[in-house]
């Protein structure tokens, strides 16, 4: 092994040499993956495709040539190789080529062409790359909406005469064999003939939802095949009960042990009826199966489990579960020789039936309907280990009932994974998690945490629980981890809050930047870092100061006029205009109050009151003077309306102002 790791590295110069006579440039990052001795190379990153579409023929051909010379690379993902708004960079002679060379390596074992807008023109060539390349294993032509039902015909007369070794197939989301109604039962037919000697254990495919039933009934003669994928459909009720009745332990299709419904669109109603996959063997609901005098007498209820950890909508999603079991019931779907076998295996038996993963992304799925699976998880699950309920808008209320689920180590078993990436959980469902996944070292991961709309510090937390419980199940899994090491390393507090985050970040950035200089431009270059690191903070100072000096300027200014506001509104509001009726009974008065008045507002006109909103000056002048005006202006109105001489006698006189 070390005189093989000596030896030097032949695969850039063969890439280098193709591309020298073929007269065009190399590709960066293939060029970097060859000379690094990386295992995988996908045109995802950088300016791939674009350095491709340049010359395409003669940059695959080149490519080839390095794929021969290398010795590390096992996964190639060609994704997205199409001109900007034109036809696929691909061609037969290009596809050919790359048989070939796939053929001489026998390290690369996963292909990937997906999103490359391969067209039916193109049928044969990639029906002999998925059935001659003898050791790809894993083959990903998903998102090609040009294949269609040509691609479909070639493949499965390819795939069924050759001696494929393919383990791995992604025929997903091709728009084109999708409506096609004969696609569905073409699938199936070809899932049952691989029966037997064939490699194939998992297929990945979209078709339509009225072709369900045929490639589960495919699939139940397969027993070969373990995982099974229908995305990129929505699925209505009946489709979800025919899933029901043919998925889960002691059912026709009791081997598979994964289940991709990505792109289902199911909802909160098709996720309470899909809860039923997650049934054991030997709980509720079996019992109630097993008698066929039930179906010609009525479904009968089946009890359902009271558990603290669910909320009313649970409830609600839990009664349509049970009256989706009554219709599956009812329409005969359960049969007796099935029901014998799902009574004989052990209540807690991991068994060789029963679904080990089920993704349910991007399937609508509420609160209500993640609360179904949960109560179904805590209640029935015998198997289920991995859930991923990605892009589904669940909330704090699903994650608060999951976390109940976790605080019970022993109703969630073997439960050990939940993908909650984008699921809408904010802080209270954060720390709901946080304390229950501490409580539970069994839940080793909930998916990518980035995009949680949480604090960062909580979400830190809950990262660090996570990790310390993976750390933990590493090193119990003999791999080759110190536990207590391992334990020291992921509980590391995090800080109080985000501005203690930031400044740890900020120093540690300065401390990289002087390193980075310490190592480049030694003493000099530090000192010059230094010294335009005072300058600008001395600016900053600068700034800061003067913004100091004009925000006090700005107050004070403004205390003056709210000062001159408050003269205004007094001498405005000492004495108001009497009313018609008093005014000719006193014209004395009267007009000695308008006299009063007319000089006190020529007064105050002659002084320059600020301009501010009437709101404003009503508001600052009601809630500085309005207790000192209260008397006055009591006064003021007595006076007006005649109250001080028709005064009842042992009445409080008046001062006159």
């Amino acid at each position: 092994g070390i005189g093989e790791a000596a030896e030097p590295n032949d695969a850039p110069s063969a890439y280098c040499g193709a591309c020298a006579q073929l007269d065009i440039a190399p590709e960066p990052g293939l060029l970097k993956i060859l000379a690094t001795g990386s295992s995988s190379y996908s045109t995802r990153a950088g300016d791939a495709v674009a350095n491709f579409a340049s010359s395409p023929e003669h940059a695959l051909f080149a490519m080839c040539d390095g794929i021969r010379a290398s010795v590390s690379l096992t996964t190639i993902e060609l994704h997205g190789l199409h001109a900007p708004g034109s036809a696929t960079l691909w061609s037969r002679n290009t596809l050919s080529e790359l048989s070939h060379a796939l053929n001489q390596t026998p390290n690369v074992t996963s292909l990937s062409l997906a999103a490359s807008r391969l067209d039916d023109s193109l049928a044969k060539p990639l029906a002999a790359l998925a059935s001659h390349c003898r050791h790809l294993r894993e083959l990903n032509l998903s998102d090609n909406e040009g294949l269609d039902a040509a691609f479909a015909q070639a493949l499965v007369y390819g795939l069924g005469q050759a001696a494929s070794k393919l383990e791995k197939i992604d025929i997903s989301n091709l728009p084109g064999l999708v409506p096609r109604a004969a696609w569905g039962p073409e699938l199936g037919r070809f899932i049952a003939s691989q029966q037997g000697g064939s490699s194939l254990s998992s297929i990945r495919a979209s078709v339509h939802p009225s072709s369900v039933m045929d490639v589960l009934q495919g699939v139940s003669r397969n027993l070969g095949l373990t995982s099974l994928g229908l995305t990129h459909a929505r699925f209505h009720e009946g489709v979800v009960q025919q899933l029901v009745h043919m998925v889960g332990s002691g059912k026709p299709c009791a081997h598979l042990r994964e289940l991709d419904l990505t792109y289902s669109y199911i909802g909160d109603t098709g996720a309470a009826l899909l809860a039923e996959v997650l049934r054991g063997p030997g709980t509720g609901a079996t019992a109630a199966r097993a008698s066929p005098r039930q179906s010609l007498n009525g479904p009968k209820r089946v009890p359902r489990a009271r558990t603290p950890t669910v909320g009313r909508k649970a409830a609600s999603a839990t009664n349509t579960l049970s009256s989706a079991g009554e219709a599956v019931s009812a329409l005969g779907l359960a049969a007796s020789s099935s029901s014998s076998l799902y009574l004989s295996q052990s209540p807690r038996t991991h068994g060789p039936s029963g679904l080990r993963k089920l993704v349910l992304a991007h399937c609508n799925i509420y609160a209500a309907g993640g609360l179904a699976l949960v109560e179904m998880l805590g209640s029935s699950n015998r198997t289920l280990e991995h859930l991923v309920l990605s892009s589904n808008p669940l909330g704090d209320q699903f994650a608060k009932g999951l976390s109940n689920l976790f605080r019970r180590p022993a109703a969630a078993d073997p439960l050990h994974t939940v993908a909650l990436t984008r699921t809408f959980i904010a802080d209270a469902g954060v720390a709901a998690l946080t304390e229950a996944v501490q409580a539970n070292t069994r839940i080793c991961s909930l998916g990518d945490l980035s995009d949680v709309p949480a604090l960062i510090a909580p979400r830190r937390l809950l990262e660090l629980a996570v990790a310390q419980n993976a750390q933990l199940a590493l090193a119990q899994h003999g791999g080759g981890v110190d536990a207590a090491y391992a334990r020291d390393e992921a509980t590391g507090m995090p800080p109080a809050d985000e501005a203690a985050l930031r400044a740890q970040v900020f120093a540690l950035r300065s401390k990289l930047r002087m390193n980075e200089l310490r190592r480049d431009g030694g003493t000099s270059a530090m000192e010059e870092e230094l010294e335009r690191t005072s300058a600008q903070a001395q600016q900053a100072n600068a700034l800061l100061e003067a913004t100091i000096a004009r925000n006090r300027h700005l107050r004070n200014r403004c205390s003056a006029l709210e000062q001159e506001l408050e003269r205004a509104r007094i001498l405005a509001l000492a004495l108001p205009e009497p009313s018609v009726p008093h005014a000719q009974a006193e014209p004395g008065k009267a007009a000695g109050g308008r006299a009063r008045a007319s000089s006190s507002a020529g007064a105050a006109a002659g002084r320059a009151v600020p301009l501010l909103p009437i709101a404003k000056a009503q508001a600052l002048a009601d809630a500085a003077w309005a207790p000192r005006m209260a008397a006055p202006l009591r006064s003021a109105q007595r006076r007006s309306s005649g109250y001080a001489s028709a005064r009842p006698k042992g009445s409080v006189r008046f001062p006159r102002r």
